[in-house]
């Protein structure tokens, strides 16, 4: 690569992540802010709640990565043309290829790492997400909510029992799920528990 090619290069990925850093942090400071009340609800330590902002980081990333490449490639080009430098890259009698191949470059390094991203680590980042997001949810039922009590479990989801007993075992489950906005259904079982794993509600006698 010419020295020419490596400036545009450096000029447009320090761009690039001039525009990347600031919006993937406010778009993933927002998505964790969503389930801060999971966390602290269910009694969850900061150790979980770090683990569960960094497994929402994968599922931004590829989201954020072509606004900022294209935010980085404008911003640097315009700059380039302001200061005249486009100008005397092409009076020299340089190729246009002398400015598009450094872009293409990084675009393309770009789409590998984003497909990476959003084929490889994201499943497994959701998959860990739930998990965690299950477990609390267990740690919810079984110590957190207060009895003959209702407690929003999530949006549309609420969750009333009677009785708490031993072993995670729960008396007089009242579940409603409104979370399907075309139908709402309603669970009653006299009895209940979380399973060993903690990541499920098992009812009897409903």
């Amino acid at each position: 690569m010419k020295l020419l090619e490596t400036y545009i290069l450096r000029r447009v990925g320090q761009m690039f992540l001039v525009a990347l850093l600031p919006v993937l942090a406010i778009i993933w400071t927002t998505q964790v802010l969503q389930r801060i009340n999971l966390v602290t609800d269910s009694g969850q330590s900061i150790g979980s709640f770090a683990k569960l902002a960094t497994l929402i980081l994968p599922s931004i990333i590829p989201v954020v990565l072509p606004f900022a490449l294209v935010i980085g490639v404008t911003q640097t080009l315009t700059t380039m043309n302001n200061d005249s430098e486009l100008a005397v890259i092409d009076a020299a009698g340089a190729r246009r290829s002398i400015i598009l191949r450094p872009i293409l470059v990084l675009a393309a390094v770009i789409s590998v790492f984003s497909f990476l991203v959003d084929n490889v680590v994201e499943p497994k980042a959701k998959t860990g997400a739930r998990q965690m997001i299950a477990a609390a949810y267990a740690d919810l039922l079984s110590t957190v909510i207060e009895e003959k009590n209702f407690r929003r479990i999530d949006t549309g989801l609420y969750v009333q029992i009677s009785e708490r007993l031993a072993g995670r075992v729960l008396k007089g489950l009242f579940v409603v799920d409104e979370r399907d906005p075309a139908f709402e259904l309603i669970y009653y079982a006299r009895e209940g528990a979380v399973d060993a794993k903690g990541t499920s509600l098992i009812m009897h006698d409903g």
